[in-house]
C-alpha cells in the first residue's frame, strides 16, 4: 500500500489532464483496456462489452445534429498455461464529432514470481485508424487548405506497455504507458504534413486497489486510477460493495469532472453473465456540457476455455 501511495503522490504533482484516451467509468471491471498486464489475470476467459455515451443529449450549437463523444469497446481475455500467461483482443470504435478513431489491440502478458508477490508484464501492439470528416467541418474561408470536401483516413501502428504487481489475493497495483510511439496522422495532406501536428499523446496510467471481506456476504473493493501525460493529470477514486458475489453497487469521483454511481447484477449459473450500469453526474463546467453521461458494462465468462491445457478456475473478482 505504501508503494501505491508513493506513486499517487508523484502523479498528482502535475496539473489536470483533459481527456485524451477513452475513459470508462467501469475501469475497475476491465483494467485490461488500459493495462495489458491484466490480460488473463483472473484466470478465466471472458468477453467484455462497454458502451459509453458522454454528455448524453448534447447538441451542437448550429445544427443540433449531435457531437457528444460516444464509445464502444469489446475486450477478450484468455488465460494461457505457460510462459505467456494471457492473451486477448481489444476492439474500439470512438466517435468524437467529426473524428472517428478505430482501434484493434492484442494484449499479451508474461508472469514472474517476486518474493511473496507476482509481477506481470504486458505488451499492447495494435493498429490505430483515424477518420477525419472534413466534409462536416465549417470553414470561414472557402480557400482553407483543409476544405477538401471529403473524409480522409489513415492507419498507424501503435504500442503500449504495462506492469501489474499482486500480493496475495487482496492487493494489486499496475502501471502502464499508452501511445508510446505517438503516431501522427496527416492523411497525406501537405498542409498537415508541413507545420501542423496531429498525433496521439503518450499517456501513463496507474491503477491500484484491494479487496476487503466485511462479512460472509459483503466485500469492499476500493480502487484508484490516475492518468497523466506528465504535464497534466486526472484520477478516479472508487469504492464498490459486492453483495454475495451476485450484485454490486458503488460510487466514484472523477477529479474536476463528475460524481459516478454504479450498480450491477450477475445472471446465469456460475454468474457467467454480468450486467452493470454507470451514471456520471457532471459537477464541473456544466454550462458547456450536458449534466450526465451513461455507460453500460456487459461481461460473459467462459471458464472452460483456457489455452495450453486445463486449470482450476478461481472465483472471478470484479477488480481483475
Amino acid at each position: 500500500m505504501r508503494r501505491c501511495l508513493g506513486i499517487i503522490v508523484i502523479l498528482i504533482s502535475f496539473p489536470l489532464l483533459g481527456q485524451n484516451d477513452i475513459i470508462f467509468s467501469h475501469y475497475m471491471f476491465n483494467p485490461t483496456f488500459s493495462n495489458p498486464a491484466f490480460v488473463g489475470n483472473d484466470e478465466i476467459s471472458h468477453l467484455t462489452f462497454q458502451v459509453r455515451s458522454q454528455w448524453t443529449g448534447y447538441s451542437s450549437t448550429f445544427d443540433g445534429s449531435g457531437g457528444a463523444p460516444n464509445s464502444q469497446a469489446i475486450t477478450a481475455s484468455i488465460p494461457v498455461i505457460g510462459k505467456i500467461t494471457g492473451i486477448g483482443l481489444i476492439a474500439v470504435n470512438d466517435n468524437l464529432g467529426p473524428v472517428t478513431n478505430m482501434i484493434l489491440n492484442v494484449p499479451v502478458s508474461y508472469q514472474m514470481e517476486i518474493g511473496s508477490g507476482t509481477l506481470k508484464i504486458g505488451l499492447l501492439p495494435g493498429m490505430y485508424t483515424q477518420i477525419q470528416k472534413f466534409d462536416e467541418l465549417r470553414f470561414n474561408n472557402p480557400d482553407d487548405p483543409f476544405n477538401v470536401g471529403r473524409r480522409e483516413s489513415q492507419l498507424n501502428f501503435n504500442l503500449g506497455l504495462g506492469t501489474l504487481y499482486t500480493s496475495g489475493s487482496d492487493f494489486f497495483v499496475g502501471l502502464s504507458a499508452l501511445n508510446i510511439l505517438e503516431p501522427s496522422f496527416d492523411y497525406g495532406l501537405d498542409s498537415l504534413a508541413n507545420g501542423l501536428e496531429n498525433k496521439l499523446i503518450r499517456t501513463y496510467n496507474m491503477i491500484g486497489g484491494f479487496d476487503k471481506r466485511l462479512n460472509r456476504d459483503l466485500s469492499l473493493s476500493p480502487s484508484l486510477t490516475v492518468r497523466s501525460d506528465l504535464n497534466s493529470f486526472s484520477f478516479d477514486l472508487s469504492a464498490i460493495i459486492n453483495i454475495g458475489q451476485k450484485a454490486w453497487g458503488g460510487a466514484s469521483y472523477r477529479w474536476a469532472e463528475a460524481v459516478i454511481f454504479m450498480f450491477g447484477y450477475s445472471f446465469l449459473p456460475g454468474n457467467k453473465l454480468q450486467l452493470g450500469y454507470a451514471l456520471d453526474y457532471v459537477v464541473d463546467e456544466q454550462d458547456a456540457k450536458q449534466p450526465t453521461s451513461q455507460e453500460i458494462f456487459l461481461r460473459y465468462n467462459i471458464p472452460e476455455f483456457v489455452l495450453g491445457g486445463r486449470k482450476q478456475v478461481k472465483t472471478p473478482r470484479f477488480t481483475h
